[in-house]
């Protein structure tokens, strides 16, 4: 099965090539963010699930999970919360909890490709939001939840009990859904968004909100553990929180930067996430498995090396004729700067917890490549000054 996996990481990861340049339009931005107020609304009923599976279990199951017919891996079910106090709530309010059934996995298996890919878009928007609608209205967006249904549907059946076929039918409902409503909340295409520094601290800062509350959501709502909310709960607020700040500031208007550097990353921005959009989910869970992971290295790769180059010569046309060697040896050294810092797992040192996990696994990486690449930069810019934007 996972063979499957590893070719629709390769396989999306090439036909997204064929969409990987930035569109434009000329419509104005809007300041509010679709996708994640969309997000907000598809995570609010991940945890109106929850607690309807907390009531069916505790009220007809007394507790157990054992009648879903198989041992699931340790993470699931670990810390169900029975006293949560809308699930005592809900089980006084309906006379028969039977009909809280299709809480398990059912109703998951409809919301959990929205969830995905409506993060993915609140993060690519902070990057450009063009580039976000391009994703959404465009044929990425059809590739995207094909792509990650097909990786979810390998999940289902690994972990095969007696609702699989059911849910098997259900993320085809969900794919049938998912693509109309992302094209609903694209808009009108807008113009072209100016780079910032300010752009690039709020992505990052975004970014790593986002992170925190997809793995935190995964946690509580997609493996069972609403126990989770009493450690968790304050952190993923202030997750969204810093989020929203993200979402709402990056829209405003600012000056052009004329750095090259702050140019060239936002170039490798719009191109890395118009091309990574359809394999992201094929790689993450590719990526953790032996058989698996040379194919998600290979797609990986692709993205990154196909939008390295296309954004350097996005980058390139800009650049005065006669500061061009000084860019050149800018460029390749924050590139070996990128290539080196990763094999150092200088994250690692830190001990932090979860770091293993394949998702914090893989942005601990994507940090230090991008760590590497801006002192790698900075050294070569010290080494050889010029009167020219840095």
């Amino acid at each position: 099965m996972w063979s499957i996996v590893a070719a629709t990481a390769v396989l999306s990861a090439l036909a997204g090539a064929a969409f990987s340049r930035p569109a434009t339009g000329s419509a104005p931005a809007p300041r509010a963010d679709r996708f994640s107020l969309a997000l907000a609304a598809v995570l609010l009923l991940l945890w109106m699930n929850q607690v309807a599976f907390n009531a069916w279990v505790h009220a007809v199951h007394h507790g157990r999970t054992d009648f879903l017919g198989r041992e699931f891996p340790a993470a699931f079910f670990a810390r169900l919360a029975p006293h949560h106090a809308a699930v005592v709530a809900l089980e006084a309010a309906i006379p028969d909890a039977r009909w809280l059934a299709p809480s398990a996995f059912r109703v998951q298996a409809v919301l959990e490709l929205p969830f995905a890919v409506l993060a993915y878009l609140g993060v690519a928007r902070l990057v450009d939001r063009g580039v976000a609608r391009q994703i959404a209205a465009g044929p990425i967006g059809v590739m995207m939840c094909v792509s990650h249904t097909v990786v979810l549907c390998v999940i289902e059946e690994l972990l095969r009990n007696r609702y699989t076929d059911q849910d098997l039918v259900l993320r085809g409902v969900g794919l049938v859904l998912t693509v109309p409503l992302l094209r609903a909340l694209a808009g009108p295409a807008p113009a072209p968004e100016a780079p910032s520094v300010w752009r690039l601290f709020w992505f990052v800062m975004g970014l790593a909100a986002m992170s925190v509350l997809t793995v935190g959501t995964n946690l509580v709502a997609l493996l069972y553990n609403l126990g989770w909310l009493d450690t968790l709960g304050l952190p993923l607020l202030a997750a969204a929180g810093v989020m929203a700040a993200a979402s709402w500031a990056s829209g405003a208007a600012v000056a052009t930067s004329r750095s090259w550097l702050v140019a060239l990353l936002f170039a490798f921005g719009r191109r890395f996430t118009l091309l990574f959009a359809a394999p992201a989910l094929a790689i993450r869970y590719a990526g953790g498995r032996p058989g698996a992971q040379s194919a998600a290295a290979l797609a990986l790769a692709f993205v990154v090396l196909l939008a390295a180059g296309l954004a350097a010569r996005e980058a390139w046309r800009e650049v005065p004729r006669d500061r061009r060697g000084a860019w050149v040896f800018r460029a390749l050294t924050a590139l070996v700067g990128a290539a080196l810092l990763p094999t150092l797992r200088v994250l690692d040192l830190t001990g932090a917890p979860g770091l293993d996990l394949p998702d914090v696994w893989m942005l601990a990486r994507a940090g230090e490549a991008l760590g590497g690449f801006l002192l790698g930069w900075g050294a070569a810019a010290a080494s050889r000054p010029t009167a020219s934007p840095s």
